[in-house]
């Protein structure tokens, strides 16, 4: 039976197997004593094969019933034209002729690469490694042969798809595999920007450069900042369409579809978190689940719908979203307007509109501007920097000057009163009237009764007894919204809810807020604000309650500023990133800054002093 060939160092396909005939084609069953049987050896010959090829396994074997039959022979180089001759090697005096093979053709030995390691998490411009392999495709384990094949044998990584995301990849780009382990490690691998499900793909070379040529990619894995608060809470599933035709665009290549949603629709909604997402044909839908802030993700998405603002571009394709969402299955109606009504119709229904809010505005400023005139009026007699005055005025009074003094200090409604020690210039008065609040709504609609002096409960004593009687002081608790002020824009963003004690000093107040904000990102140095947007003196924190400084539901705090500039974010994380024009208002992430965007444009000035 004639030897057939195979790849480097693979056993033959079908091996070689001799059989002796005498004169008359009869089988010589018996060659030598069965203790002592006759030997049969093969032998390389290379022809037009490479000169160094060696012919391995069990090269002599003996005869049993008069066949040879060899088990494993192998060449360990690829090339063509060899052949196998064989000789009775014991023995040594037999003249015994036996043929040799035909021309036998060996192919190259096949590999192929494998990522071992990569990571289930990344963090932004934090180094991560991967370990990519050599493995033999016969034996699925270590190369046979790897380093006779005389290659330096490489890797490059770079990002898939890079449209795909939003960062990109950086370090050592290029390794040598080390022939000793088959492995190429890369050690210094970085990504710039958070994303979803990053794909590197590396490209297996030689050089000098030869058949083997592949490329192989790693398992998505996510970026995040470290130290950034996760969405919590209940979830809901989205679906969105895109009118384009399924086998052309997304079959086969939903993996990266899902990719590249994720990472260009994601940031558009940055107080939720989008996970599971699924391809499905119909068109083209995307389901998804929401977690997070649900209502405000629903809206804001209803109307990118109808503004057409929801597209992807991908593999050369732009997809724009139908005015179509799903929420939990079941349809969410996207707002788009049509001429429901004659345009004569109309024109009625918005003068009687007008009609009313003049009706409105007329009883408001009857009922609410003259009655607060009147109040401000009374309350001009009294001298605020007079301590005992003070203790004499009537609730009324007192309440009408605290709304006064709060109105005009946050921004409302400005009124001209204005006490000895504290009145404001028109410069600062001017700044006041600019201030903004993000969550002007407070958690109680009355206003605090500013005391000075809390109340106390005592235990009663059976009678007879004179000792042993304790004091209490009632502690008065609300919940009032902590603010935190961004000088950048001058707006006020809301940190937190605070239970509040309102006969409590300021600096209890103080403790309360450290205690709030320990462990988070907000801890730092911090001041306490009058609502006249000043700051209440240190030394002064434990001569004044709470109740004399807020009468409104909130309690508001600026961070110590560096040079001037604030270093936290509009959502009042530490500031990472900062705005390139105006290098003055810091950011936490890219979702910030997209957010607002909107109200930044208007005050973002080119920092000449800076750029």
């Amino acid at each position: 039976m004639e030897a057939s060939g195979a790849s480097e160092r693979e056993p033959f396909s079908v091996q070689p197997k001799i059989k002796v005939l005498d004169a008359v084609d009869v089988l010589v069953e018996y060659l030598g004593h069965h203790s002592n049987p006759w030997q049969l050896a093969a032998i390389l010959r290379h022809g037009n094969g490479n000169p160094d090829a060696q012919l391995l396994g069990s090269t002599a074997v003996p005869f049993k019933k008069g066949f040879a039959n060899f088990l494993d022979l192998a060449i360990d180089k690829m090339g063509s034209g060899y052949t196998l001759d064989f000789a009775i090697i014991h023995p040594n005096s037999s003249t015994l002729v036996v043929d040799s093979s035909v021309e036998i053709s060996i192919t190259k030995r096949e590999y192929y690469a494998a990522v071992t390691s990569t990571p289930s998490l990344a963090y932004v411009d934090e180094e991560f490694d991967v370990v990519v392999e050599l493995k033999d495709v016969l034996t699925d384990g270590f190369p046979q042969g790897l380093a006779d094949k005389g290659y330096i044998w490489k890797a490059s990584a770079s990002l898939l798809m890079p449209s795909n995301y939003h960062g990109s990849l950086d370090g050592t780009m290029e390794v040598t595999f080390d022939l000793n382990t088959a492995q190429a490690h890369f050690q210094d691998l970085t990504i710039d920007v958070e994303g979803y499900l990053y794909i590197i793909q590396f490209h297996v070379y030689t050089v000098p450069s030869s058949d083997y040529d592949f490329t192989v990619n790693s398992d998505g894995f996510d970026v995040k900042v470290r130290g950034q608060i996760a969405h919590s809470g209940d979830s809901k599933t989205f679906t969105i369409r895109f009118d384009e035709d399924y086998s052309t665009v997304a079959r086969d290549n939903e993996e990266l579809l899902k990719i590249n949603f994720l990472n260009k629709v994601s940031p558009m909604y940055p107080y939720a978190t989008f996970s599971n997402v699924v391809i499905s044909e119909g068109s083209i839908l995307i389901t998804f689940d929401v977690q997070g802030d649900i209502v405000s993700t629903q809206s804001q998405m209803l109307e990118d719908l109808s503004n057409g603002m929801i597209t992807l571009s991908f593999n050369g394709y732009t997809l724009s979203a139908d005015n179509y969402l799903q929420v939990d299955g079941k349809e969410v109606k996207v707002w788009k307007s049509t001429a429901l009504f004659a345009p004569w119709l109309i024109a009625v229904i918005v003068i009687i509109a007008i009609l009313m809010l003049l009706i409105t505005a007329s009883v408001v400023y009857w009922l609410f501007i003259l009655k607060k005139k009147n109040k401000i009026s009374e309350s001009e007699t009294v001298a605020l920097h007079d301590h005992n005055e003070k203790q004499a005025m009537s609730l009324e009074s007192m309440a009408s000057l605290h709304s006064s003094h709060s109105s005009e200090s946050l921004g409302f409604d400005p009124s001209p009163i204005m006490a000895d020690d504290e009145a404001l210039s028109l410069k600062k008065r001017q700044d006041l009237d600019e201030v903004r609040m993000d969550s002007p709504i407070s958690l109680r609609k009355t206003m605090n009764t500013p005391r000075r002096t809390p109340e106390v409960a005592v235990t009663p004593l059976p009678p007879g007894f004179t000792e042993g009687q304790h004091e209490k002081i009632i502690e008065d608790r609300q919940q009032m919204n902590l603010m935190a002020k961004n000088d950048e824009d001058r707006t006020f963003i809301k940190l937190a809810v605070l239970n509040v004690n309102l006969v409590g000093t300021i600096l209890d107040l103080r403790q309360d807020i450290s205690a709030n904000l320990e462990g988070s990102k907000w801890k730092n140095k911090f001041y306490l604000m009058k609502e006249t947007l000043t700051d209440i003196p240190e030394n002064e924190e434990d001569k004044l309650t709470v109740s004399e400084i807020y009468s409104s539901g909130r309690v508001l705090i600026r961070w110590e500023s560096v040079q001037g500039q604030s270093r936290f974010c509009v959502c009042g994380l530490k500031g990472r990133i900062v705005c390139v024009k105006c290098n003055r208002q810091y950011y936490c992430s890219l979702h910030c800054q997209v957010r607002h965007w909107q109200r930044h444009q208007t005050v973002c000035k080119v920092n000449t002093t800076t750029n």
